[in-house]
């Protein structure tokens, strides 16, 4: 199985109470990325800029975002897992069925 690691790529839109300002968008985006490459991230914007709602917005959106990603994961795991069952099942070759026989 593949270890590999894979990323989320970060989004152009953030939902956000109205047109965030670039300063805005960036703080999202960089916050996103750091969530996500697990990253330390420091973060640092001039007063009244929106620092707490774009940190809000930007968070919500990457644990939104997170979440669907795990769970499509997961999803296609079990998938491949229930192939993998249906084929060694069909083929009589499960150690289950091995035993079975040789009692």
């Amino acid at each position: 199985m593949e270890n590999k690691v894979k990323y989320m790529e970060t989004p152009e839109y953030f939902d956000f109470p109205f047109p965030p300002y670039e300063i805005q968008q960036n703080f999202m985006k960089n916050l996103y990325l750091a969530l996500e490459t697990k990253k330390l991230g420091i973060f640092e914007s001039p007063t009244g800029t929106g620092k707490s709602l774009s940190i809000i917005c930007g968070a919500i959106r990457w644990l939104k975002d997170h979440n669907t990603f795990i769970r499509k994961q997961l999803s296609e795991s079990i998938s491949k897992l229930e192939l993998e069952k249906q084929k060694i099942a069909a083929d009589g070759n499960d150690w289950l069925s091995s035993q079975s026989k040789r009692n």
